[in-house]
Parts: structure tokens; sequence; C-alpha cells
């Protein structure tokens, strides 16, 4: 199925809550990530502009937002701020360069992940569609080591995104808690690579200086 361009005929038109929605005008770079995502088996909806993104993701659910540049400063600004204060747990990635260094790091105040714009679809995959953890097994026996961590109880949201995000904020700060901080062997820890553990703890908001201090 092709990617939905918005379009305002398409007002009744829905997607399935595991699409990708990647934003920014026709490129070799916006086709490849999507043919990226398709070969995930995941839907993606495609909007040209910031403004019709938003109109999408007023009645959508994603499970991640590309940015690719191309629009202006300001209307991305105002996209990403909206995406913060409305899709709070939805991972915003953007892809390029910015001409207001003061605006990249106030995207970045916003939780948005800031990616080269020569960032190989290969580790973008990584990203979006990490693989699991491979269980330890312990050489003399042969069986499986299972290590475990308990974390705190609490009610998640039935919606699987916004329960999933929760989830991932609550274990990665348990286990930065345990490794004190160091993101090197908490990534080891849980099996992933750390640029992959790097941008989920933007995504999360996740303050590695306070945990540090903590521990």
């Amino acid at each position: 199925m092709r990617g939905f361009e918005y379009d305002h005929t398409l007002g009744e038109k829905t997607m399935p809550e595991t699409s990708i929605l990647i934003v920014g005008p026709p490129s070799p770079l916006r086709d490849s990530y999507e043919l990226s995502a398709r070969r995930h088996e995941t839907d993606v909806l495609i909007c040209e502009s910031c403004r019709s993104a938003h109109i999408w993701l007023g009645s959508v659910a994603v499970r991640a937002v590309i940015v690719l540049a191309g629009a202006s400063d300001k209307q991305v600004d105002d996209f990403l701020a909206s995406m913060r204060g409305e899709h709070p747990h939805v991972p915003v990635f953007f892809v390029g360069a910015s001409n207001d260094e003061s605006l990249t790091h106030r995207w970045l105040g916003h939780g948005t992940v800031i990616l080269p714009p020569d960032l190989p679809t290969s580790q973008l995959e990584q990203v979006l569609f990490p693989a699991p953890p491979e269980t330890a097994v312990a050489p003399d026996t042969g069986q499986t080591e299972d290590e475990t961590i308990l974390l705190a109880r609490r009610e998640y949201p039935l919606h699987f995104i916004r329960a999933r995000a929760l989830f991932e904020t609550e274990f990665i700060s348990r286990v930065l808690r345990r490794e004190h901080g160091n993101v090197s062997r908490t990534a080891e820890t849980i099996g992933m690579a750390r640029r992959n553990l790097q941008i989920k703890i933007q995504a999360h908001h996740i303050d590695i200086a306070r945990i540090r201090h903590e521990s």
C-alpha cells in the first residue's frame, strides 16, 4: 500500500496505529526512508508540509514522526512545539540542518532527536525497529542465564504506543540508575547499541545528569 499524500478529500481516511509519519517534500531521501519502513511491514503516512502533518495527527496515532529538512524553520518550530504539547510520547526525529542554530537547541528541548542528513537508512532502521536483545547463554551448561530487574508497579494506558513509551522510560531509567548513569554499560546490559540508547534517552526526556547525581 502506498503512503498517503495528505488531501482534504481524504478527511475520513484513517491509518493503523503502527504507522510512521514522514514529513517533507519529495526527495530520494524521503523515498528511501519510506522503503525502509515498508521493509518492516509498516504503513507509512507521507505529508509534504508540517501543516498537513499537523492536521493528520489530529485523528491518527503514529509510532514515530520523521521530519525531513525542506520546510522553513518557523514551520518546523511550530510543528515540533505542537508535537511536544499534543503528542508527548511519540518520538520525533529531525533529519537535516536548520538555518538557525538557536532553534536547533530549542528543538532538542522539545525532545526532538536531531539526526545528520547523511544518516544511512540502515541506522535509522535500527532506531525505529530495534532488534530484541539477545539472551546470554552460560557457556558451561548451555542454559539460559536470565537476569531480571524490578520495576515499580503502575497503571499503563490501554493505548499501546503510549504504554510502551512509559515502559521504556521506566525500564531505561531503572537500568541507568543500576549502572550509575553510565550509558555505555547500560547499553551493554540491555543488549542495545549505544547510539540507539542515546536516541531513546533523548526521545523519552530521561535526565542523565540527575540520575548520575542521585547515584
